[in-house]
């Protein structure tokens, strides 16, 4: 398959760019930790209170956000979704059962997604039109997955990690927000936004490296990409938040880059959203296409 990328080019600097991979605690497998899928329905839901108070934080500071939901969390809390989208948050899809994308088949994946996004837009009333995938898992093996986005009628895509990280991740792939031309149609890609550092990768803009990393580095860092005339791709899970979420057992290591800074994470988050102006992933390629 032939894939041909076109870099967006910069504009004036505006708002950035606030994203949530919207998933409970023990959706994501860490330090060893892992629940299998017949079993998320016996665990502790968090979803719902985080949700809430995270909705009343983006309000306060008049920020909009994509925030990019597992089917499965969909099908559980339908009346989450529902008030997600009724404040004006733009939906997105982030595979039904958190699987990573470069390791399933093409026909596995073109069946998750059609059965997310059906979840989604029943309980959103939204066209489900942008897709992350879990771990940032399209890669140079899976790159077949833009094409097969492209034919399930999604216009945009947040799932290249450029840079290294110990799950997913593209090293050599674009930093900045482009085209991916496939054999089907294009998609608009906006990657996790990233710093140059002594020719090294490096993001400071979200998750754990949001947790365990000073305010004022994640600023000036922030203050450096929207000076080539781009938006910061921020991104944050609901476990980022969650002081009260329940501890899983792993080694000492894995719970220091889980845990540490949790307690935090909020007042972080308000200095953030007070700083900086952020909208909406689809609001950003909207006002790139009017422009």
């Amino acid at each position: 398959m032939s894939l041909e990328y076109k870099a967006l080019s910069p504009s004036k600097p505006g708002k950035n760019i606030f994203t949530v991979d919207l998933e409970d605690w023990f959706h994501f497998e860490f330090g060893g930790f892992s629940v299998p899928m017949d079993s998320w329905n016996e665990m502790e839901g968090r979803i719902v209170s985080v949700t809430d108070q995270l909705l009343e934080v983006l309000n306060t500071h008049d920020a909009n956000a994509t925030f990019y939901i597992l089917g499965w969390v969909a099908e559980k809390y339908p009346q989450v979704i529902r008030k997600i989208a009724d404040l004006g948050h733009e939906i997105g899809c982030h595979t039904y059962c958190h699987h990573l994308v470069n390791q399933v088949a093409p026909e596995v994946f073109r069946a998750d997604l059609r059965k997310a996004k059906t979840i989604l837009e029943d309980a959103s009333g939204q066209s489900v039109l942008n897709f992350r995938a879990p771990y940032f898992s399209i890669d140079h093996t899976s790159d077949w997955a833009f094409e097969v986005l492209c034919e399930e009628g999604f216009l945009y895509d947040s799932s290249i990690f450029p840079a290294k990280r110990m799950i997913g991740g593209s090293p050599s792939g674009l930093v900045f927000p482009h085209k991916v031309h496939t054999p089907s149609g294009e998609i608009y890609e906006m990657p996790i936004s990233v710093i140059d550092v002594l020719g090294m990768r490096f993001t400071l803009f979200g998750g754990g490296y949001f947790r365990l990393l000073p305010f004022s580095l994640v600023s000036k860092a922030i203050h450096v990409v929207n000076k080539t005339g781009y938006p910061v791709n921020f991104y944050i899970h609901p476990h980022d938040l969650d002081a009260g979420q329940p501890r899983a057992e792993m080694g000492a290591f894995s719970k220091f880059r889980r845990y540490v800074g949790v307690e935090k994470t909020w007042g972080k988050l308000d200095c953030l959203l007070s700083q900086f102006h952020f909208s909406s992933m689809k609001q950003y390629f909207e006002s790139v296409n009017a422009g």
